[in-house]
């Protein structure tokens, strides 16, 4: 078990086993270090806190003896690791007239998902066309033909924005490669173009203590169809999979999902737990089909999910859903998949979205807050229904609320006192504790991330 280093700050000459920036065994200086080296089971990791990197992750797979950790270190902000490049000289674009500029060909050699402006003040609009029309600020559109973007912008857009991040269509983490036993533990992931950790056919990845924005927007068939867009992503036969206390925010399709449609793959123990989700198209998706395919325990539970479809993809989607927990199979026969003790507050569309009853096999959602402030609040079987008349058909949620969880405020989704949403959901044994790691076993549980006691917190009491 060895720690191993990485600060943008170093030489880049070291084997990475100090903090020093000089010297043989100084800190790695890029991902790209990281990525090109073996590490054994139990290793860690750890990024400078407070600096920035702009590569994409493919971690190292562990073992039964140990995960390899991708962590922090030092003092400041959570280690920034960017899926993005940036465009922001005025040389970077050039006059096309009609207002509309054009990066250089070739400047982009995979798709650009979103562009993202001043600092997360504004997004883009990507147009899905062979044949797009640039006429409104911000408009733009990737060239497969000549790996370029272009976009309507009043003045050159380098002059008319501060900051331009242009996310590219990869995974800011790749676990698409099967990697195994690997824990991802206090970055801070932004503006990846397809998903920001993408995991296909892994066992035992833990994902914990991240905060994950701005997701998604790539082409994923190069023939402007339709979009990328996952937070967190265990996918085709994922097993032994933990997320939990994470922020995830602004993602073009769905926070966190678990989901596959290849035949014959098996996914089990998928747990999302303690974890905040908002203002993305979805915030849990869970989807599964294919012919022998089979999937057996899977967890979503006291998560805090806020404001379905109020993310910055939303009013460019051609299929817009803004469904807070949407639940899709069929072609398969699941077990043990359970949605307890989350807050669902506000959605655009529907708060639940059910596909069919093949959606429900298996399938167990009880004890939730469900709080919509617009829209509808349950679909299923393509119909909608009010909460009494959704509990009749579906049979589920009988001890669930539909209620404002009443949190502390728009940015502290904490409960106040007087919350419906405390005490009202079911002990649950592998939830322990809540977002802030105040324990819930000696206490009714409360609906959602968080637990009443940590209001002590916020006045000096100790719990």
């Amino acid at each position: 078990m060895a720690n191993y280093y990485v600060n943008s700050s170093s030489t880049g000459t070291g084997d990475g086993t100090t903090t020093a920036t000089t010297g043989v065994n100084a800190a790695f200086k890029t991902i790209a270090e990281v990525n090109a080296a073996t590490f054994a089971a139990g290793d860690s990791i750890l990024f400078n806190r407070g600096q920035t990197w702009r590569e994409q992750l493919v971690p190292d797979s562990g073992s039964v003896s140990g995960h390899i950790t991708y962590g922090a270190y030092g003092l400041g902000n959570k280690p920034l690791l960017l899926g993005s490049v940036t465009k922001n000289l005025t040389g970077d674009w050039t006059d096309q007239t009609g207002n509309l500029w054009k990066t250089a060909t070739n400047s982009f050699l995979i798709d650009v998902g979103n562009l993202i402006f001043n600092n997360e003040a504004s997004c883009g609009i990507k147009q899905m066309s062979a044949t797009p029309t640039l006429d409104t600020q911000g408009d733009f559109w990737y060239d497969f033909d000549n790996n370029s973007i272009t976009m309507y912008s009043v003045g050159n857009p380098a002059t008319f924005y501060t900051n331009i991040e242009c996310a590219l269509r990869q995974n800011a983490v790749e676990l698409g490669n099967g990697q195994d036993y690997v824990i991802l533990d206090g970055l801070d992931i932004r503006y990846a173009g397809s998903h920001a950790v993408g995991c296909i056919h892994n066992d035992n990845i833990i994902i914990r203590n991240n905060h994950i924005s701005f997701i998604g927007g790539g082409d994923a068939g190069n023939n402007y169809s339709y979009r990328y867009g996952n937070g967190i992503e265990f996918a085709e036969g994922a097993t032994n999979c933990l997320a939990e206390k994470n922020v995830i925010d602004n993602c073009f399709d769905t926070t966190t999902t678990s989901q596959g449609g290849g035949a014959n793959h098996i996914a089990s123990n998928v747990i999302f737990r303690n974890n905040i989700c908002s203002n993305s198209e979805m915030l849990f998706e869970y989807w599964q089909k294919g012919t022998g395919a089979n999937v057996d325990s899977v967890y979503f539970e006291n998560n805090t999910c806020i404001n379905a479809g109020s993310g910055w993809g939303h009013n460019q989607r051609p299929d817009s859903q803004g469904r807070s927990l949407a639940l899709y199979a069929s072609e398969i026969t699941p077990t043990n998949i359970y949605v307890r003790n989350n807050i669902f507050y506000g959605s655009t569309d529907y708060v639940v979205f059910i596909q069919d009853a093949t959606a429900m096999a298996g399938v167990t959602v009880d004890y939730n807050c469900y709080y919509p402030t617009s829209g509808n609040i349950f679909e299923w079987d393509w119909s909608s229904y009010t909460f009494t008349n959704y509990k009749i058909a579906t049979s589920q949620d009988a001890h669930s609320i539909s209620a404002d969880p009443l949190f502390i405020s728009t940015s502290d989704f904490h409960l106040q006192s007087g919350s419906p949403a405390i005490n009202a959901g079911v002990t649950i044994a592998t939830v322990t504790d809540d977002y802030d790691g105040v324990s819930r076993t000696n206490n009714t549980y409360d609906i959602g991330a968080y637990e009443m006691a940590d209001i002590k917190f916020f006045i000096g009491v100790s719990p």
